[in-house]
């Protein structure tokens, strides 16, 4: 047999035990000492699982509700079925979900644990692709859009920081990438690889000049020379400390989140000194209930 004829046959029983939610049917597609690597499509996490009996327990309470369906052969170059390892077939396919796309590939061995000696799996790879409504852009149309004040915000320009950035762009995600030191860098990167001449060993500033490029290249916003700083709400306590006392201060309430009495901690609060309150302005709206409750005489 022909390896895509091969690998259509084994892709047909996987697709089928797959989509029956089948889970003892769809291991048997898997030699039993075979691979099963999951990027995101069982469940959100990366996982590798080796023989039946581990394949099976991770199947058993994810395979129906993910509803894997429409497997088709890839036919691309790099993933149409070839001969593998002399005696092996090796193969690309896709799949959807309802909410998700897929890719995976597959090699495929004659199984020599039954008489039928049936084509089964000895490495298997899924992974989510693309979600649906929110598949990348493809090529530029070539013009170039302003940039927007709503960004995510991958931290450093290295290898993940930049093909973060490039994979958000594709998703018309606006990024912003932060990078500390005063040039990005490291390689690997999607969607431009080195070219075909690029040296074995590349010298530290040709690979730096490389990455500068890439950036330029694919249209990613990145600061250099800068950095996130924390941020969210503090304790206000810690600043009236030097004016109170750690004494009084400890006396008194914490400011934000909501209270025993269902309303917003801020606005004013008891010192621990007796008639003395401070206030932390949340707004009009939250400090017009304080208002009413601390405005009465004490």
């Amino acid at each position: 047999m022909e390896p895509h004829d091969i690998a259509a046959a084994w892709l047909h029983g996987f697709a089928l035990a797959a989509f029956r939610g089948d889970v003892a049917a769809t291991v048997d597609t898997i030699l039993p000492d075979g691979f099963l690597r999951d990027w995101l499509v069982f469940t959100w996490d990366i996982r590798s699982l080796e023989g039946h009996a581990s394949i099976s327990a991770y199947l058993v309470p994810t395979l129906v509700s993910t509803h894997l369906y429409n497997f088709k052969l890839d036919d691309r170059a790099g993933a149409a079925p070839e001969t593998v390892l002399d005696v092996g077939v090796g193969a690309g396919f896709t799949f959807e979900m309802p909410h998700r796309r897929g890719r995976g590939y597959v090699r495929l061995f004659p199984s020599t644990c039954d008489i039928t000696k049936e084509w089964k799996a000895m490495s298997l790879f899924l992974m989510v692709e693309d979600i649906k409504g929110h598949e990348e852009l493809g090529p530029e149309l070539g013009v170039y859009g302003g940039h927007t004040l709503s960004w995510a915000e991958p931290v450093g320009a290295g290898q993940n920081g930049l093909n973060i950035a490039a994979r958000f762009k594709q998703w018309s995600i606006p990024t912003l990438v932060v990078e500390k030191n005063h040039r990005v860098g490291d390689n690997w990167l999607l969607y431009q690889p080195f070219p075909e001449n690029w040296p074995t060993f590349s010298p530290r500033d040709k690979l730096a000049d490389w990455m500068d490029q890439y950036a330029v290249s694919q249209d990613l916003v990145v600061w250099t020379d800068s950095e996130i700083k924390p941020t969210g709400y503090g304790d206000l306590r810690d600043r009236l400390r030097p004016i109170f006392g750690i004494d009084v201060i400890e006396q008194a309430g914490l400011v934000w989140g909501m209270d025993e009495e269902g309303e917003t901690r801020g606005s004013y609060r008891p010192t621990g000194h007796p008639g003395l309150w401070y206030g932390a302005d949340q707004g009009s709206t939250n400090r017009g209930s304080f208002d009413l409750k601390f405005a009465a005489p004490r």
